[in-house]
């Protein structure tokens, strides 16, 4: 079996350096595996991108030609989830390696500035962690983690800053009459100065100032993290980008399809940014969404149920790709439960950094590579949680339990027809009664060691200017 793992480990770029003693009193020999190292990370982050409307998860309107082309050159997760249905939560996650119910971050944080809601400063950011590692940090795009001196991105690890603190903003610039519309959350900063805004379409914006990111620093160890507003609302489309749909798309959903054709073009250019400058083969590129889609307006989620907000399927199920050319193998989808827990410790190893103590997420690596051998193999999340307010939820494989407010229920995701069983009026076959038992009782115990939410819930007028 040994061979068999090391012609894998190989044919991914991880190369044998020295041969070890006899084991287990056979003839084999321990090969111990150098792992390469990534001198760059690139974090793609997507807002409200729905599961299925991208081609490598299936799409046939062909919007996404360079995501799909980062899919091919690298793992598709097929079954990836964010750690919440909305926006906020879901980015302290991401950054942190840890469910963020344990520093309080359930909600998104009030629309204010100096409310003292956001990222907590005890949290350690990837940015941090990579920093203390010599990477040049950076931050283009939306925040969304608060809007006080602690929370800001330079607070947390980052070196530098472009971009706006709030959850949504116009994808036209501020400018005239439009500045009226403009406040010190929704604006563009460099750093903490304002920016003049003479962009003709944000999207393209923070695509060019991610480019311009990687050449500055083509020549050292960097992170960026391209935090893309799109294709959250309001409902912005490029006016210098035509894009044609079939007649039968709904033309409801036109707008956020055409902004996600646009998105996809500012994904291309920072990839050409990574060729142009040779730093393809050693960057690991992560690229994902927060949550799922708002499904009515714009986003389909094929047929997984619920939407942004819950945490039914639709609302936590994203899409997500790996791709390092130096050490992943291209054109694998991987169908294990993962989780967007699992940039940070990914990028960490990646990076050559010992995995710090407290993460909730795993370095995906070795399962994909594991996973290409034959036999059973051991899955990174044996169980994934949720809360959010009254809501929560887990999953177990393919059991999963859902509460909305009303008491659970529970589906089987590997019955495609299967429907939603609530719990407190069917009466299961005795062995799965008890296994849901079972997973109820491990929510039960997670929740134990979560603190309760710093803030709570708001509602915010969209800026639709």
């Amino acid at each position: 079996m040994w061979i068999a793992s090391l012609a894998l480990l190989v044919s991914a770029g991880w190369q044998p350096v020295a041969t070890g003693l006899i084991q287990d009193g056979g003839d084999d020999l321990v090969q111990v595996i150098a792992r390469p190292t990534a001198r760059a990370v690139v974090v793609l982050l997507m807002d409200d991108v729905s599961y299925a409307d991208l081609g490598c998860s299936g799409s046939p309107l062909g919007l996404t030609p360079n995501i799909d082309s980062l899919s091919s050159d690298g793992v598709r997760f097929s079954r990836a989830y964010a750690t919440a249905a909305t926006c906020s939560p879901s980015r302290a996650a991401i950054l942190t390696g840890r469910y963020q119910q344990r520093f309080g971050h359930e909600f998104n944080p009030q629309h204010k500035a100096d409310t003292g809601q956001g990222l907590s400063a005890s949290e350690v950011t990837l940015a941090r962690r990579l920093g203390w590692e010599g990477f040049k940090t950076g931050i283009i795009g939306k925040w969304h983690l608060g809007y006080s001196k602690a929370s800001h991105p330079l607070s947390h690890g980052f070196d530098e800053f472009y971009g706006f603190l709030s959850g949504a903003r116009s994808y036209h610039a501020y400018t005239e009459g439009r500045r009226r519309r403009q406040n010190d959350l929704n604006r563009l900063y460099n750093g903490k100065e304002p920016v003049e805004e003479e962009f003709a379409y944000l999207t393209t914006e923070l695509g060019d100032r991610a480019a311009d990111f990687i050449s500055r620093h083509a020549d050292e160890p960097f992170f960026l993290f391209l935090s893309f507003s799109a294709v959250h609302s309001p409902f912005h489309e490029d006016p210098e980008m035509a894009v044609d749909l079939p007649e039968t798309v709904d033309p409801e959903r036109a707008p956020a399809l055409r902004m996600l054709a646009s998105l996809d073009r500012a994904v291309g250019h920072v990839l050409e940014a990574l060729d142009e400058n040779s730093r393809t083969d050693d960057t690991l590129v992560v690229l994902l969404s927060d949550n799922g889609g708002r499904v009515g307006e714009g986003g389909a989620n094929w047929d997984l149920l619920g939407k942004k907000g819950d945490l039914l399927e639709g609302g936590v199920r994203v899409p997500l790709v790996l791709r390092w050319p130096e050490a992943l193998p291209k054109g694998v989808e991987y169908s294990g439960n993962v989780s967007t827990l699992d940039v940070v410790p990914t990028a960490l190893a990646a990076a050559g950094r010992k995995l710090p103590d407290g993460l909730d997420g795993v370095d995906l690596a070795p399962f994909v590579l594991s996973s290409l051998e034959a036999g059973e193999h051991q899955a990174p999340h044996p169980m994934l949680y949720w809360r959010q307010g009254e809501q929560w939820a887990l999953l177990a494989g393919d059991h999963k339990v859902v509460d909305r407010g009303r008491g659970p229920f529970y589906r089987d995701l590997s019955n495609r027809e299967g429907g939603i069983v609530v719990l407190s009026r069917t009466k299961l076959e005795a062995s799965l009664q008890t296994r849901i038992d079972g997973l109820i009782s491990a929510h039960k115990f997670w929740v134990t060691g979560l603190r309760s939410p710093r803030w709570r819930k708001y509602t915010i007028t969209e800026d639709a200017d």
